[in-house]
């Protein structure tokens, strides 16, 4: 990284290679690098798209020159200097183009003649699902389903990264979006891996995203950030920093600009009401079996399921202390689910072939409970909004270590606090802005453990 940001001036600097709107019949464009203002791109790891907004300042009407009626196409291929491959790039070009979906916001500007308004785009894969229908009996795994779907119902050319299923499946598509049917089927998706129940489904700058959160914590962290003057040497970590000087004084001011947090706010509110009624702290699922007309009870618990799936830190601790348990019970009771299943030796009852059900049941004891403690983790447990210099090798569902010093008196000698670690970017906006060519992220991290004992 050192090597490539020789060749950057400052610290969120950008490259806009190219910002152009098309008509609806790409005969005719218009190149917007001079009048565009603002630019932000979204991305999280809880919708199925991405979407962008663009401000204009329009001194020669290319509203009605155009016009722009809502339904152009809109390229923009954008990059950090440090951005050494196509993989590192912001690119809305080609295949991957936006749309634009709506005008906002026009306000004149002051006698000049000129005036703003707001672009919002949208991928043409959305629109497609929302004009798409499926009614379809499938027979498959749900990651080859979703293959299916994404391939050959929204017909995108994008990267599709999608974490292998276990059990073949049948299902049946009541004329449903494609997305609400991949929505759905994320609800009763186990790996193939280690049977985790907890997929995501989201599209970010590398394409669409169909995986468990196990599989995004394996990944190696993409950056280090600090909050204070000086950053944390990158050949130190975390882990090896406790107790020693974790600093790095002698990087350079651009570097120590890349890794530095500008701003933060906590805002885990890790709030025990909210996540006793929720499920996360335990749960009782009652399964009723309309095949045998018979019930059963699985109960959940935050500390007994703690290790059962792999963890965004690598000795994980919970958020909560036990003596939760000794206080209040064991929060069976707390939430209580109720769910239909049709099982033959845990297969399907409600499928044959040949006489035979051959097929995997929902079996809701394997997802229900574990997906949606999981959920309110991410959602109700440690959470930090931050900004940093901008930066295009960043994107929703990459892991970022980092690093926040202590702040009055250090007891236990650590040199860093215990916020300090793993986390797992939930959501992410780009924001920038072209006329001093300035670039800054703003993103929400989330991670679902404690570095220290409770």
């Amino acid at each position: 990284m050192a090597k490539a940001l020789e060749q950057t001036q400052y610290a969120g600097e950008f490259q806009l290679e190219s910002l152009k709107i098309f008509s609806p019949s790409r005969e005719v464009f218009v190149d917007l690098l001079n009048v565009c203002i603002q630019i932000d791109i979204f991305e999280s790891i809880y919708t199925s798209s991405m979407t962008a907004q663009i401000i204009i300042v329009d001194t020669e009407n290319i509203v009605d020159k155009l016009p722009i009626v809502g339904q152009e196409y809109v390229e923009m291929k954008l990059s950090s200097p440090n951005a050494n491959d196509d993989f590192n790039t912001l690119d809305f070009s080609g295949d991957r183009e936006l749309f634009v979906s709506s005008i906002a916001n026009k306000e004149v500007v002051g006698n000049s003649g000129a005036f703003t308004y707001v672009l919002t785009l949208v991928t043409k894969e959305l629109l497609i699902n929302l004009n798409t229908r499926i009614s379809k009996s499938y027979t498959d795994d749900i990651s080859n389903i979703v293959r299916d779907l994404l391939k050959n119902k929204i017909g995108t050319r994008k990267n599709l990264n999608i974490e292998k299923t276990s059990g073949v499946r049948k299902i049946i598509s009541p004329n449903i979006n494609p997305y609400t049917l991949i929505n759905n089927l994320k609800r009763e998706a186990t790996s193939s891996i280690d049977l985790s129940p907890h997929y995501l489904f989201f599209e970010n700058k590398h394409g669409f995203n169909f995986v468990s959160i196990q599989s995004l914590f394996a990944r190696p962290y993409i950056g280090r950030l600090h909050s204070g003057e000086t950053v944390k040497d990158a050949s130190t970590s975390i882990s090896e920093a406790s107790g020693k000087n974790a600093l790095a004084p002698n990087d350079s001011e651009l570097i120590q600009a890349h890794k530095r947090i500008l701003e933060h706010t906590f805002v885990s509110s890790k709030d025990i009401a909210m996540n006793l009624i929720s499920g996360m702290l335990g749960s009782t699922l009652i399964t009723h079996d309309i095949y045998s007309k018979s019930y059963d009870k699985a109960e959940y618990n935050y500390f007994s399921d703690f290790k059962k799936f792999m963890r965004i830190e690598n000795n994980p601790n919970p958020m909560y202390h036990k003596s939760l348990l000794q206080d209040l019970g064991d929060f069976k009771n707390s939430t209580i689910r109720l769910h239909p299943t049709s099982t033959v030796s845990n297969k399907d009852a409600q499928h044959y072939t040949n006489n035979k059900t051959i097929y995997e049941s929902n079996k809701p004891k394997d997802w229900i409970q574990q997906l949606d403690a999981k959920v309110v983790e991410l959602e109700n447990g440690q959470m930090i909004n931050m900004t940093i210099h901008g930066n295009s090798l960043y994107s929703a569902g990459d892991i970022v270590e980092l690093s926040f010093p202590i702040t009055g008196q250090d007891h236990d000698d650590d040199k860093i606090d215990f916020a300090s670690g793993n986390y797992l970017i939930s959501k992410l906006r780009h924001s920038l802005t072209p006329p001093t060519n300035s670039h800054v992220i703003h993103m929400s991290v989330v991670r679902d453990c404690s570095r220290t004992i409770i």
